[in-house]
Order: structure tokens, then C-alpha cells, then sequence
């Protein structure tokens, strides 16, 4: 039920011609978020420059992060390219099984968040974070996608029923 309602906020009826369209407008949006995010932060601060919002809670601090998250792999860059190019890949390929499948936002925010820091890769060589909370690694808004569409992924999956062995096919 919660799957059918996710739909239906997107398409209106849960169907139809303009569902992709929708689907992959939503994508840009969340990948326009995150670039035009990111063009802010360059155009404002120079790199490794902090500017505070609440004194020792958070900042925007440019991070110029030529790795993966927490910054592993740094220098690996063509590993992380090739390995994010992969992922955003499959998930194009087998949209429409996932979507299906009933996990259309979790798609929509993990395609976005990787497509905006795939951007970052193939046009800057590394991916711009500023979102700092100073107790965790540098972030932004396509990190947040990710996340956020991960979390949801995996809320779903484990709090839908099994799918074992359908009754009707079951063997007698």
C-alpha cells in the first residue's frame, strides 16, 4: 500500500504516458539541487574556507574530496569513476524493475545523488562538500540523496513481507 501511495504522488494515477517523464524530472531535480548547491559554495568560498552558521554545531566548509565517502580511496580516482559510472548505470538499466518492485523514490534519490557527484567526477576530478557538521566528514546534497534513498531502500525491504515461494506454484 505505502509502495502504490509513493507512486501515485508521482504520476498522479500510478500510470501512464508521463510517468518516466516524471520520474526522470524528478531525478534532474535532485541533481540540480546538488550542482547548483555546489556552484554556490565555489562561487562564495575559496577552498578549505569555513563559513559558520552555528558557532560549533555546523559550517559550510569547501572540501575539494578527490575520494569516496570519508574520503577513502583518494587516490583511486579513476576506481571511484569507474565504480560510480557502474552503479548509476545499473540503476538506469534496471529502473523499471526497481521501480516495479515499488521503490521508486529510493531510485529517484540514489540516481539523482550519484548522477550529481558523477557530474562532479567527470567534470572537476573530485566532488565538492560543504555541509559540516564538524563530528562528521564533510558532505552535501547528493550524499544526502544517496543516503536518505539507501536508508528507505533498506527500511523497505526489511519491513516487506517475504517473497518466498508463491502458494499457487508451490509444489504438491
Amino acid at each position: 500500500m505505502m509502495r502504490a501511495a509513493r507512486i501515485i504522488i508521482l504520476t498522479g494515477t500510478g500510470s501512464g504516458d508521463g510517468f518516466m517523464l516524471r520520474f526522470w524530472i524528478a531525478v534532474a531535480a535532485v541533481v540540480v539541487a546538488d550542482q547548483m548547491t555546489k556552484l554556490l559554495i565555489q562561487n562564495f568560498l575559496q577552498p578549505w574556507e569555513t563559513y559558520v552558521i552555528i558557532p560549533k554545531i555546523l559550517a559550510l566548509t569547501y572540501v575539494q574530496n578527490p575520494g569516496g565517502a570519508f574520503g577513502i580511496l583518494a587516490s583511486q580516482e579513476w576506481v571511484l569513476l569507474l565504480f560510480t559510472f557502474a552503479a548509476v548505470s545499473a540503476a538506469i538499466l534496471f529502473r523499471h524493475r526497481i521501480i516495479d518492485k515499488g521503490y521508486l523514490w529510493e531510485l529517484v534519490l540514489i540516481l539523482g545523488g550519484g548522477l550529481g557527484n558523477l557530474l562532479d567526477r567527470l567534470q572537476l576530478g573530485y566532488v565538492v562538500d560543504f555541509i559540516d557538521f564538524h563530528f562528521w566528514p564533510v558532505f552535501n546534497i547528493a550524499d544526502i540523496a544517496i543516503v536518505t534513498g539507501v536508508i528507505l531502500l533498506f527500511l523497505n525491504v526489511i519491513s516487506s513481507p517475504c517473497r518466498g515461494v508463491d502458494d499457487n506454484n508451490a509444489p504438491s
